[in-house]
């Protein structure tokens, strides 16, 4: 009898996202492989993103809350099972935003 062990390298789907500032939301890795995949999160300076995750089986979600401005940009989803190599997708965050703005008086003087 033999006995064939199917393995897969992972694949990722990280659709982008759009969240209103101050309000919650998340980044989703959607990861499809055999044997599962060890998933992580960075930010756009390639540091692992520890805090406010949601882990399933085959998914990593990136809880977002009271988001700001300064969140939006670019997030990396890294995913391994040890077939192939580490594989990755980019994920970007838009945040909106109420447009805010100063009107500045100034004096002007001119000498002619």
């Amino acid at each position: 009898m033999l006995l064939y062990i199917l393995q897969d390298a992972p694949e990722i789907k990280t659709p982008d996202a759009q969240i209103k500032e101050t309000k919650t939301g998340f980044l989703n890795c959607s990861v499809s492989s055999k044997p599962a995949s060890n998933i992580t999160w960075s930010n756009g300076h390639g540091i692992e993103i520890t805090e406010g995750l949601v882990k399933g089986s085959n998914f990593l979600s990136l809880n977002l809350t009271d988001v700001s401005r300064e969140a939006a940009g670019q997030y990396l989803c890294l995913a391994n099972n040890g077939i192939g190599d580490e594989v990755h997708e980019n994920a970007t965050l838009v945040v909106t935003c109420k447009l805010t703005f100063k009107i500045l008086r100034y004096g002007i003087e001119s000498n002619v």
